[in-house]
């Protein structure tokens, strides 16, 4: 959820749930039911709608999500290997990564987040090795 809240306070983004999560609603609870379960979790953000859950008209999640109204700049998160426009790609095991956090702020900002990425992948390495030589 840090990672999350990191792209909300640096893009004043609002989240639009594509995932299978989007059958609770309303189903089982309402938007504003979904946002206040995430707010239970540390979610600071809003969410502001789902996407088409009728499978008949738009077959597939990158079909439903080019369907939502966007207004400006907008970013789509997953761990499926989804072919669609400001993509991040997360690891399914892990989550939403501080690296997958800066390409989004790239994403939505239109800042060169650059330094950030190479810091980051840098990070990262020293880390990976940090944790070679703990294992020896």
């Amino acid at each position: 959820m840090t990672n999350l809240n990191y792209v909300i306070d640096e893009t004043d983004c609002f989240i639009v749930v594509s995932s299978a999560w989007r059958y609770m609603v309303p189903k089982a609870m309402t938007i504003q039911g979904f946002e206040y379960m995430l707010m239970t979790h540390g979610f600071r953000g809003n969410v502001i709608g789902i996407t088409e859950r009728d499978e008949s008209v738009y077959k597939t999640r990158e079909r439903q999500i080019e369907a939502y109204p966007k207004d400006g700049r907008w970013a789509v998160v997953d761990d499926l290997p989804l072919q669609i426009d400001n993509f991040v790609r997360t690891n399914g095991s892990l989550g939403l990564q501080h690296h997958d956090a800066i390409k989004l702020i790239q994403i939505l900002t239109g800042k060169d987040m650059t330094r950030e990425l190479l810091r980051e992948d840098v990070y990262r390495k020293i880390l990976s090795r940090s944790d070679a030589i703990k294992a020896h």
